[in-house]
C-alpha cells in the first residue's frame, strides 16, 4: 500500500510535485494540472512534464493521480456543461498518459434537477465516447461524492448502475473517499463497517475496479451529507476506522491519498498517521495541534 498526498504539480509552469511530496512524506502523490475551478486549461509544457516525471522517478514516488477539475458535470442537463465537461476530461486523460499518470479523479457529477435515467444514459453515453478515443494507460477513476441531493453516485448500487450502462472497460474504475462515504451515511469507524464497506465494493462494482483511496475523516457526523474534509483519526471517523481500512487485506494494493487541510506540518502528520496505522508503529495525532497522545486527543463535535 503506497500513502500518498495531494499536492501543487507546477509553479509557474515549474514542476514542484516531486519536492512537496518528499517534504510531506509522501510514497504516492495526487495533483492537479489545470486550475480545478476553471474551465480554461494551461497550454502544455514538454519540457516540464519530461522534468516531472523524471524528477518522480528519482524520488520513487509513485502512483501519480491527477484530480480532474471539480465544475466536470458529464450528468449536467446544460449542453454547454457537457461540452465544456468532456473536453475538459479528454484534455486531461491525455496529459495524463503523456505524465504515465496511474488514474484520472473524476466526480461522479449531480442530477440537476434532470431524470435520474436520464443523467445516468448520458453520463455513460459521453464517459464511453470519451474512453474509446482516450489515450492507453490511465484510467478514469469515477469519485463518489458525499450523498447531496441529485447525486449521480454517492452510494456504491448507484455506482453500479453507472457502471453497468458503460460496460466492462479497463480504464474505467472508481475512487473512494472516506469523508464522502461517511457523509453519505456509511459507518467506517470501525473493523465491522469497514469489512461490510469491502462486502459491498465487491458485490456491486468488484474490487479490480477500485483505484483509489481518498483518506479524509470528517468534521460532520455520519450521514451529514457535508464534504467537510478533516485530519486523519482527528474527526467523526476516528483513528480505529483508518487503522481498519489500512489493515484491511482487500486494500493492500490500493494506494491511498490525504486531501486533508492545513500546511504543510499537518499534511506530513496525515501520512504519518496513516503510514504508522499500515507499518504497525505507534501513532501520535499532531495535526493542527501540538503533539499529543492517542489517549488525550478528544474527537471535535
Amino acid at each position: 500500500m503506497r500513502i500518498g498526498m495531494h499536492v501543487r504539480g507546477f509553479d509557474a509552469g515549474r514542476p514542484v510535485a516531486a519536492p512537496k511530496a518528499v517534504e510531506r512524506g509522501a510514497e504516492a502523490v495526487q495533483i492537479f494540472t489545470s486550475n480545478p475551478r476553471q474551465w480554461r486549461v494551461p497550454p502544455v509544457n514538454d519540457a516540464a512534464d519530461a522534468e516531472l516525471k523524471a524528477q518522480l522517478a528519482e524520488a520513487g514516488l509513485g502512483p501519480l493521480f491527477i484530480h480532474a477539475p471539480y465544475l466536470i458535470n458529464l450528468a449536467s442537463p446544460t449542453e454547454a456543461t457537457r461540452g465544456a465537461s468532456c473536453r475538459t476530461v479528454e484534455w486531461t486523460m491525455k496529459r495524463a498518459a503523456a505524465l504515465g499518470v496511474e488514474g484520472v479523479i473524476v466526480h461522479a457529477g449531480q442530477c440537476v434537477g434532470r431524470d435520474r435515467d436520464e443523467a445516468l444514459d448520458c453520463s455513460a453515453e459521453l464517459i464511453c465516447s470519451l474512453l474509446e478515443s482516450a489515450p492507453e494507460g490511465p484510467r478514469l477513476l469515477l469519485e463518489l461524492t458525499s450523498g447531496a441531493r441529485g447525486a449521480v453516485a454517492s452510494h456504491l448500487p448507484q455506482a453500479a448502475e453507472l457502471l453497468n450502462r458503460c460496460g466492462p472497460r479497463r480504464n474505467l474504475g472508481i475512487c473512494l473517499d472516506t469523508c464522502h462515504l461517511h457523509a453519505a451515511g456509511y459507518d467506517l469507524s470501525g473493523p465491522e463497517g469497514v469489512d461490510n464497506l469491502i462486502a459491498e465494493v465487491e458485490e456491486q462494482v468488484g474490487l479490480h475496479r477500485l483505484g483509489l483511496v481518498h483518506s479524509n475523516d470528517s468534521r460532520d457526523l455520519r450521514d451529514s451529507r457535508r464534504d467537510r474534509h478533516w485530519h486523519v483519526g482527528q474527526g467523526e471517523i476516528g483513528l480505529e476506522g483508518f487503522r481498519a481500512l489500512v489493515a484491511h487485506p482487500a486494500l493492500a494494493n490500493t494506494p491511498f491519498i490525504c486531501e486533508t487541510p492545513g500546511e504543510v506540518e499537518d499534511d506530513r502528520a496525515n501520512v504519518a498517521v496513516l503510514k504508522a496505522l499500515r507499518d504497525g508503529r505507534p501513532v501520535e495525532l499532531t495535526a493542527g495541534k501540538e503533539p499529543a497522545s492517542v489517549e488525550r486527543v478528544a474527537r471535535p463535535h
